[in-house]
């Protein structure tokens, strides 16, 4: 079995769901440190004049560095306009785009959904965005395996416990990862390429949120996803 794992993110770009796209099964990293001005809560889109948009889950405050900093613990802030502003700004931009209707289908049902909780917030999108996008992996949690150990040990314990062979690490895990724990329980590993979305997509819009590929590239980024 194929797996891979990663921090949860707002709205992401569509790479991300390519390498959900070829595993058997996605992990949401949701039991580690959240990390200030990341992509977690965050997610970026070119506006008509051709200017960069940033699309932020507002946060309540949080001590850093502690247990209640973990993703999971993390709440969104009580105030619910960022959502209406959020909707009315992406409506403005890519409405007039012929393939919309794909992100119109999920609009609603990802901003009306009431869970404070970041992480819920953040399952509940991808879900949603999975079966728009006909991707049928299966997402757990990594709290829900409550597993203690940090780094790579962790993650060579998900590979362990979800009885995984195969192992698809983000492209930024060479920085991180000793790649020798996972030789050692015979679990194959592999770098995910994030470069072949340039054999795709002719222009930058691609490395923006997944809005702005669906309303511009169509079922193109299905197509992709798919690997045809």
């Amino acid at each position: 079995m194929k797996i891979s794992i990663n921090q949860p993110a707002f709205l992401p770009w569509i790479n991300y769901f390519k390498r959900i796209s070829e595993v058997d099964v996605f992990v949401i990293l949701d039991d580690v440190q959240y990390e200030k001005n990341s992509f977690i809560n965050r997610a970026q889109i070119k506006n008509k004049d051709n200017e960069i948009l940033w699309l932020t889950i507002p946060l309540k405050k949080h001590k850093f560095h502690s247990e209640e900093n973990l993703i999971k613990n993390i709440s969104i802030s009580s105030d619910k306009n960022w959502k209406k502003k959020q909707v009315k700004t992406i409506i403005q931009n890519f409405s007039n785009q012929k393939n919309f209707y794909l992100v119109k289908d999920c609009i609603n049902k990802i901003y009306e959904y009431d869970d404070t909780n970041l992480s819920n917030f953040l399952t509940h999108q991808l879900k949603i965005l999975i079966k728009i996008l006909k991707i049928d992996t299966k997402i757990i949690l990594s709290s829900d395996l409550n597993i203690k150990e940090k780094k790579s040990l962790k993650i060579v314990e998900i590979c362990k416990r979800l009885n995984a062979d195969e192992y698809i690490s983000g492209p930024l895990g060479s920085d991180y990862l000793d790649e020798s724990l996972f030789k050692k329980d015979n679990i194959k590993f592999s770098y995910f390429n994030n470069d072949n979305i340039h054999q795709n997509f002719e222009n930058e819009l691609s490395k923006y949120s997944i809005f702005q590929s669906l309303s511009f590239y169509g079922d193109r980024v299905i197509d992709y996803l798919k690997g045809h």
